[in-house]
């Protein structure tokens, strides 16, 4: 007689079972094929936005810390520079919580960007790449002065912030032979509690002032964040660009609450 009470149960907990392991097995299909995806998509997002071409070496999903952790992004000079290389940011790590990015909050909640180097051409005519970048990503501020203090309260905040700049090179072609001069930077710069791009990058500009490297200012950090595809600061909010899929919005409403139920229950 028990064994008849039972076996119910025991069918309940086979399928359960099974449900489980299912779950698991997409929630891993999931992550490869987003892991494998992300790399073309944000470097395509960065290469409409600016114009330059970029590559991204590698980008991995890390579930328990929900951080996005990119490997060696290369930024390369648009034809026509004497030199090919500009940007190479040896790694990037977004904290971007799931649940938020299911009801369609794409603010980041931590940045961690480590700058391997950054080569500033000038070539014989015409402006330097950090210029011709400055100009073609076009970045104007979204929030204007008198709504900073509404932006402190209501725009993204970062927990924390961390830029590290580890050497900046300057090739001036303007005068025949190249004149190439490199600083070991060595910049770390840690934030926390910040909203608005203001109350970091001027701070950056005053450290490589003192590396030696007077002018630069944070005009091109501004343009670089305008690129990335989710907001960190509440003054640099991200286009949409074109190559986003017309059913991406529709696909997170469909989706997006069960997506929230399932990491909320990890």
């Amino acid at each position: 007689m028990l064994k008849l009470l039972f076996k119910p149960i025991g069918c309940l907990g086979s399928v359960l079972a099974t449900l489980l392991v299912l779950a698991v097995i997409a929630l891993i299909v999931l992550f490869w094929v987003a892991e494998a995806w992300t790399p073309k998509f944000v470097s395509e997002w960065m290469e409409q936005h600016s114009g330059f071409d970029v590559q991204i070496d590698d980008a991995n999903l890390e579930l328990l810390s929900q951080e996005i952790v990119f490997e060696d992004i290369v930024v390369g000079n648009p034809p026509g520079f004497p030199e090919e290389s500009f940007l190479h940011i040896r790694g990037l790590s977004v904290k971007l919580p799931l649940t938020a990015v299911a009801e369609g909050d794409w603010r980041a909640r931590e940045v961690d960007m480590v700058i391997d180097s950054l080569t500033v051409v000038i070539p014989e005519r015409g402006p330097s790449n950090l210029a011709a970048f400055i100009d073609a990503v076009g970045y104007e501020p979204t929030i204007s002065d008198q709504a900073a203090a509404t932006a402190l309260a209501d725009g993204p905040q970062l927990e924390s912030f961390r830029l590290a700049i580890r050497e900046v090179i300057i090739e001036n072609h303007s005068i025949g032979r190249p004149d190439i001069a490199r600083y070991k930077v060595e910049y770390v710069g840690e934030f926390t509690g910040v909203s608005l791009s203001s109350e970091v990058f001027p701070e950056v500009q005053q450290a490589l002032r003192q590396s030696g490297l007077p002018g630069f200012g944070p005009a091109f950090f501004r343009a670089l964040f305008a690129t990335f595809p989710v907001q960190c600061f509440a003054d640099i909010e991200p286009r949409t660009p074109e190559i986003i899929p017309d059913k991406i919005d529709t696909l997170i409403r469909e989706h997006g609450e069960d997506a929230k139920k399932a990491l909320e229950s990890l």
